[in-house]
């Protein structure tokens, strides 16, 4: 980092303190675990972009040994930072030792899907641990009971809690606790004495043994069983894409009897979320019709004025296709904004059509003066509406990048309604006024 130009400072937090709660991103912080934020110059100061730094950190950190894990992600104000994990993978079953090696297996799998990065396990079974086993009849000979030795080992690890201390202005606990000597490694905790019902006084090591081994920081179980997820980000590649990938992968990935696995996270936010969207968008169209009926007192009318609204996606997806960017949240509000927006331009046609007819003139004559007295203050509206997007759809300002999909909505659906709107709405007004389908 030292050889960063672009960093302003940094911060790092290894471990954590007792009794603390503190999550990362592989659950609960442990001692082997550690998170450094790191704080850079913003985009106007550098010529390379947030990813290009993450790819090379990425690089760098890969060539440390010992690192088992790590996430290298951006945080920030932005809609491009990313906020929860996108990818979660979620197996369930009845072994912990049996879902970590299908997580193993799933996480190698993932990280062959294009455009997937920072994959990883919510935990590892990387947790060092001492487990101390009992000679059952040789504590039965002795008067004692498993109980009594484990609540001894615990006193003799963490102290006990003697007596309280009340003084005027607070109370204190005393805490009797062993040395530091005597409970420094596990070999000092087995050379300890306790004294049996009997009088007599034994080594713990003559009644016990110690077996190292590992286990996870964390334990997650959902509806009894136990649960492991495998998480990861996306970049350069659409979302959707990369999730119709995994959705593949899934389908035909082999799992033992009794276990289960599916994608979860923000998937499920999205569909719920579009979904959400489509149906505003459904009755922004449907609240559009309703206001623009008692105006023309005409069923028809109306319909022939929101033929414009279609027309959108002929600019919109080019647009998208030109900036490189996907549908989302914003493209989808700048649709919504499109729908109440577009068929003002109809509005001042079709107005000036029915006048036009009162006046005395033919349908053909309306038209072609119609289109030929209204052509300047629409194109007048609607590029100024252009330009007053421009600075938010080229991102030149600081934060902008959350609504730029939404101006490029805008923009291109504008423009491309904007032009055919003056071509199909006159043509759709004179075939119906011809055929006497509308009355003036």
């Amino acid at each position: 980092m030292e050889k960063e130009e672009n960093i302003i400072g940094y911060d790092t937090q290894i471990g954590f303190e007792k009794d603390s709660t503190i999550m990362s991103e592989f659950n609960t912080m442990a001692s082997n675990q550690g998170v450094i934020t790191i704080n850079f110059n913003t985009r106007k100061e550098r010529e390379e972009d947030i990813w290009s730094i993450q790819d090379r950190i990425r690089t760098e950190i890969e060539k440390i040994p010992g690192i088992k894990r790590f996430v290298v992600k951006e945080k920030g104000g932005t809609a491009n930072s990313s906020g929860g994990v996108p990818i979660d993978i979620k197996i369930s079953g009845e072994d912990q030792d049996v879902l970590y090696s299908l997580a193993i297996d799933l996480e190698r799998e993932l990280k062959e899907i294009d455009g997937m990065i920072n994959v990883y396990k919510s935990f590892g079974i990387d947790s060092p641990e001492y487990i101390i086993k009992t000679n059952d009849s040789r504590i039965k000979e002795l008067g004692l009971n498993n109980a009594f030795v484990a609540k001894y080992i615990f006193e003799l690890v963490e102290g006990v809690n003697a007596n309280e201390l009340n003084m005027e202005d607070r109370d204190e606990n005393i805490k009797v606790v062993f040395s530091e000597e005597s409970r420094n490694t596990i070999d000092e905790v087995m050379k300890q004495t306790l004294i049996t019902p009997y009088g007599a006084i034994v080594p713990l090591s003559d009644i016990a043994w110690v077996e190292e081994s590992k286990r996870s920081n964390i334990v997650t179980k959902d509806d009894l069983e136990y649960t492991i997820n495998v998480l990861g980000y996306t970049e350069v590649r659409a979302f959707s894409f990369i999730t119709e990938d995994i959705y593949d992968l899934l389908e035909s990935y082999n799992l033992p009897n009794g276990y289960e696995i599916g994608l979860t996270g923000q998937q499920n936010d999205l569909i719920d979320a579009m979904a959400d969207m489509v149906f505003l968008l459904g009755l922004s169209v449907v609240f559009v019709y309703l206001v623009l009926l008692p105006q023309f007192k005409s069923f028809i009318l109306p319909l022939v004025i929101m033929a414009s609204i279609p027309l959108v996606v002929i600019g919109v997806a080019p647009a998208l296709l030109l900036t490189n960017k996907f549908v989302s949240m914003p493209v989808l509000l700048g649709f919504i904004m499109l729908a109440g927006t577009v068929v003002n331009n109809s509005i001042l046609l079709i107005d000036y059509f029915i006048e036009s007819i009162k006046s005395g003139l033919s349908p053909e004559q309306a038209v072609f003066d119609g289109v030929r007295s209204r052509f300047r203050p629409i194109m007048m509206t609607v590029l100024s509406d252009v330009v007053g997007m421009i600075p938010l759809a080229f991102q030149l300002a600081l934060g902008s990048e959350r609504f730029s999909p939404l101006a490029v909505t805008v923009i291109g659906g504008i423009l491309a309604s904007t032009v055919l709107t003056l071509i199909l709405i006159p043509v759709i007004f004179y075939k119906l006024s011809y055929r006497g389908k509308i009355a003036v």
